[in-house]
């Protein structure tokens, strides 16, 4: 079996370097999971007037207004299988800032109907984005955002490109410096930048049986509507 990512990008994911390669490989059959520890070298962005409406995602960890450099940083990730029998990767993001820990969290499954990866972004399923993935020609990978939904009851609405931010992701593998290497904006078409990090960090597997995931790397709430 594939993970998600390999099942997105087909014959491309062996042109990924190995490292890249064994990051997004994750599957919940190996019971594996991967801790990343690092350091944001920039988290920017966001006008002062957007800062009350950023402080708003803090509960759903989507969004925080904290700024800075050379922030410590924490990924985990945990791969299993939902509720609904879909193959998902939790994707728990910690920011050390100095005064308070922030997140910016999500789960992602592979969309049989968009034939691509779904990323719930936040602690609920509630608004689902559609991601389109590349290779780089240095073998990295490009993650870009495409359409947004929301879920009001049984409602699905998708918002228009202007009322959301656009989000691009860059990830690579430094052999010289033996880490990895991460590059991610959310721009908005009106607003400009809302949200940027960059840094680098370094991965380890370890052994993840499913009994043994953390609470937290699940959503607080289920959700398979696409």
């Amino acid at each position: 079996m594939s993970s998600i990512y390999e099942k997105a990008l087909g014959d491309k994911f062996r042109k990924l370097h190995p490292m890249i390669q064994e990051k997004f490989q994750l599957f919940s059959a190996d019971h594996q999971a991967l801790i990343c520890k690092g350091t944001m070298d920039e988290i920017s962005g966001g006008r002062w007037f957007m800062r009350p409406f950023i402080k708003m995602g803090i509960k759903k960890n989507v969004t925080f207004p904290e700024r800075g450099n050379g922030i410590p940083f924490k990924l985990e990730k945990y791969a299993f299988i939902d509720p609904f029998g879909r193959e998902t990767v939790s994707w728990i993001r910690t920011f050390h800032f100095k005064n308070a820990d922030r997140h910016f969290d999500a789960t992602m499954v592979y969309s049989e109907k968009g034939k691509g990866i779904l990323d719930y972004l936040g602690n609920s399923q509630a608004s689902p984005v559609g991601i389109d993935l590349d290779v780089t020609e240095t073998g990295g990978i490009r993650m870009k955002s495409s359409q947004q939904h929301f879920h009001l009851g049984k409602r699905r609405l998708s918002l228009p490109s202007k009322m959301v931010g656009q989000a691009t992701v860059r990830e690579e593998f430094d052999e010289n410096k033996n880490w990895f290497l991460i590059d991610v904006t959310v721009k908005n078409a009106v607003f400009g930048t809302i949200f940027r990090y960059k840094g680098h960090f370094r991965m380890e597997v370890v052994p993840m049986p499913a009994e043994e995931i953390p609470a937290y790397a699940f959503p607080i709430k289920f959700d398979a509507r696409e």
